[in-house]
């Protein structure tokens, strides 16, 4: 299940190599939302994928899906609190 047009458009636009580096990334944001914040994975997932670090990470120019996963977290985490 996607949350949003925008992420299922963002699978959809990149090419396999970074697509399977940023399905990996999502899965470690996921657990590590799913830990911090005791959420479900559902929940947990649509934080990832309705976070504008996604959108970040879908666009392959920016090459943010090579950076470390827990550097990714530490953005994460700010848009989640900056939401708040």
């Amino acid at each position: 299940a996607f949350c949003s047009e925008q992420a299922l458009d963002a699978l959809l636009d990149y090419n396999e190599p970074v697509r399977y580096k940023v399905e990996a990334l999502v899965a470690d944001l996921t657990v590590a939302l799913m830990q911090k914040y005791n959420l479900s994975k559902i929940d947990a997932m649509a934080y990832v994928y309705d976070s504008s670090v996604f959108a970040q990470l879908s666009d392959s120019s920016n090459k943010l899906y090579l950076q470390p996963w827990q550097e990714i977290y530490e953005m994460l985490k700010q848009e989640l609190n900056n939401q708040k």
